[in-house]
């Protein structure tokens, strides 16, 4: 995933170093791999029919960056779960993410 530099704000950085400013990029590049890495665990744990589990997952994933894909996975395994008022919240930021 591309990230814009914290440091100059040039856009799609996709490098360990930012080419305009040299700034250092690799623990923001660790966060978007970790936040995407619990949401695969999450997606296994859908399919598996473990919404709680995936529920876990996705709120990890979620702490560590602000998805869509978050956001629909949480609402899915709320509403599976039978957790309206978990499923709304999910659902606002969904649309607050597409927004």
């Amino acid at each position: 995933m591309a990230i814009p530099c914290p440091a100059c704000n040039k856009a799609d950085q996709t490098t360990a170093t930012c080419a305009r400013c040299g700034c250092d990029l690799s623990k923001l590049h660790a966060i978007v791999e970790s936040a995407a890495a619990r949401l695969t665990v999450a997606r296994a744990a859908l399919v598996g029919a473990d919404c709680s589990g995936a529920l876990a997952a996705v709120e990890q994933s979620w702490q560590l960056l602000h998805s869509s894909e978050a956001a629909r996975l949480g609402f899915l395994a709320a509403g599976t779960l039978g957790d309206t008022v978990r499923a709304l919240q999910w659902h606002r930021r969904a649309r607050a993410d597409a927004e």
